[in-house]
C-alpha cells in the first residue's frame, strides 16, 4: 500500500502492540510516523472530534459499523479524576475506525489551511481549540 498509493502520512499508534510495526514501517517509509498516545492526548483528541462532529466539520462514510463504533465510545471519570474513553472489544474489533479517524482529523488539526476547508481525511481545517 505504502509502495503504490500517494500516502502523505501515515500515523502508527508506536505505544503497546504497534511499537515494531511503527519502528519497522517508520525505517522504511518516511511518511510513517509513530505516535506517542497518552491519556492526555487521548482526551484531547476525542473532544476535539466531538466538537468537530458537533460543528458539522466532519464528513464521514455512511455505514453501521462505523456509527457503531462511534457511539461504542464511553467517557469516564476515574477516581483520580483522569478521563478515560473506552470501547467494548468485540468480535468485530475495538473501536479501531473510530481510532484511526479521531488521529487522522486531530493531524489535520495542525495543518495550516484556510479556514472551514475539509481536508481529504474530511475533517475542517480550522479548530476552535488549540494546544
Amino acid at each position: 500500500m505504502l509502495n503504490t498509493l500517494p500516502i502523505a502520512r501515515l500515523s502508527i499508534e508506536k505505544s503497546g502492540i504497534g511499537m515494531n510495526l511503527a519502528e519497522n514501517l517508520g525505517r522504511a517509509f518516511p511518511q510513517v510516523v509513530g505516535e506517542a498516545i497518552t491519556s492526555a492526548s487521548k482526551e484531547r483528541c476525542c473532544t476535539d472530534f466531538k466538537i468537530l462532529l458537533q460543528h458539522g466539520d466532519v464528513d464521514l462514510p455512511r455505514g453501521r459499523e462505523l456509527v457503531a463504533q462511534l457511539h461504542s465510545i464511553k467517557r469516564r471519570v476515574m477516581p483520580s479524576g483522569n478521563v478515560t474513553f473506552e470501547a467494548e472489544r468485540t468480535n468485530r474489533g475495538h473501536a479501531d475506525r473510530f481510532c484511526a479517524i479521531v488521529l487522522a482529523c486531530q493531524k489535520e488539526r495542525g495543518r495550516p489551511e484556510a479556514p472551514r476547508r475539509k481536508s481529504a481525511c474530511g475533517c475542517s481545517g480550522s479548530w476552535g481549540a488549540t494546544d
